[in-house]
């Protein structure tokens, strides 16, 4: 999964002095249950 998540692209948005957001190419969610699918057909 690790290695996976290194070849998605990944982008920042920081607001304020709270901690920064992700903001993913796919989001995991999406990406982590199309995986779950293909491993389960």
């Amino acid at each position: 999964m690790a290695w996976l998540e290194s070849k998605l692209q990944v982008a920042y948005k920081i607001e304020g002095a709270g901690p920064r957001e992700e903001i993913w190419e796919i989001p995991l969610t999406v990406f982590k249950e199309a995986i779950i699918n293909v491993l389960a057909s």
